[in-house]
C-alpha cells in the first residue's frame, strides 16, 4: 500500500511543474506598448496632420440647444450630430435643417438614449441604436419618418 501511495505522490509531484510541449513559448510575436515613457514624436502644430482647417459654427437658438456632442457624421453635404437624446441635422454651413427627437415616433413611444447612429450612403435612411432596439427612419428631406413594420 505504501509503494502505491508513494508512486502516486511522485507522479503528482513530477507532473505539477511540467509545461505543455504544444504551447508556443515564442514571445517575439507579442507586441509591447509602452504607455509610461514619453512618445517618440509629438504633434506640435495642427498643420503637421492637416492641410486645411475650417471652423463651422452650428446654429443655436432657444429650440436648438446642444448640451454635448457625442458623435458627428457627415454625409451628402450635411452634418449629423448625436446629442444622446436626438440626432440633429445641419447643412454644411452649420444651419439647422431638422432633427430626430422624442416626438418623432408615435403615441406612447419615446426615444431612449441614442448609443449610436448611422446614415446610409445615399442619405435616405437613418438607423438609430437604442438600449433595447434598433430603429430605422426614412429621410424625407425635411425630417424623418419611422419605417413601417418596425417595432
Amino acid at each position: 500500500m505504501r509503494t502505491i501511495l508513494l508512486s502516486v505522490l511522485i507522479i503528482i509531484f513530477c507532473s505539477c511543474g511540467r509545461t505543455d510541449t504544444n504551447q508556443a513559448n515564442d514571445t517575439s510575436t507579442i507586441k509591447v506598448i509602452d504607455v509610461i515613457s514619453s512618445p517618440d514624436s509629438e504633434i506640435i502644430n495642427l498643420s503637421e496632420i492637416a492641410l486645411d482647417i475650417e471652423y463651422i459654427p452650428l446654429q443655436t437658438s432657444k429650440n436648438i440647444l446642444i448640451e454635448g456632442i457625442f458623435e458627428i457624421i457627415t454625409c451628402a453635404n450635411k452634418i449629423y450630430v448625436n446629442t444622446l437624446t436626438n440626432v440633429i441635422c445641419f447643412d454644411i454651413k452649420g444651419q439647422f435643417l431638422y432633427d430626430l427627437s422624442r416626438g418623432e415616433l408615435g403615441p406612447g413611444e419615446y426615444l431612449d438614449i441614442i448609443y449610436d447612429f448611422d446614415i446610409s450612403s445615399d442619405d435616405n435612411t437613418l438607423v438609430v441604436l437604442l438600449i433595447d432596439r434598433i430603429l430605422e427612419f426614412n429621410n424625407t428631406g425635411n425630417g424623418y419618418t419611422k419605417q413601417d413594420g418596425l417595432p
